[in-house]
């Protein structure tokens, strides 16, 4: 039987070959173009009363999450931001709504969507059309009083 390097040389390479991804900012806007894509059609469905769309399901199902997150120690940005996450794992995407109350509401003043994919990541500020939507969806979430009762359970554990 082979001992050290004879052993080593012998042994058969069992490591998976993982095809190479490209960086997570070559592939944001693709994926920010899909989410809004799926997000605008679960709305408009919405606005018309229409419970469920084929494949997409309701707007009340879509998404992993929603929670309000507050800055740890390694937080480089040190704000805290309400995260509608919608997938996990690798790569993984999220908005997030960093907002503050005004007459009882929460109101978005920035809106990031991040795309992340082990060790990297990518984020978009949205503007325009993207932008309008995700208002629209976050005062969804606040009518709803989702943001209220995410806030209020952060703040109590």
């Amino acid at each position: 039987m082979p001992i050290g390097k004879d052993f080593m040389s012998n042994r058969k390479d069992t490591r998976r070959k993982f095809p190479l991804q490209p960086p997570c900012k070559e592939r944001l806007e693709r994926a920010l173009n899909e989410r809004i894509h799926d997000l605008d059609l679960l709305w408009k469905a919405h606005v018309k009363g229409i419970q469920e769309l084929p494949d997409l399901g309701t707007l009340s199902e879509y998404g992993l999450a929603f929670e309000f997150l507050i800055p740890s120690v390694n937080n480089r940005h040190g704000l805290s931001y309400f995260r509608f996450q919608l997938a996990c794992d690798g790569p993984s995407d999220e908005f997030r709504f960093f907002a503050s109350i005004e007459e009882g509401h929460w109101k978005p003043y920035c809106i990031e969507y991040w795309y992340l994919d082990w060790f990297d990541s990518a984020k978009q500020i949205l503007q325009g059309t993207r932008l309008d939507l995700m208002l629209n969806i976050f005062a969804w979430f606040d009518e709803s009083a989702l943001t209220h009762y995410v806030y209020r359970n952060t703040h109590h554990r």
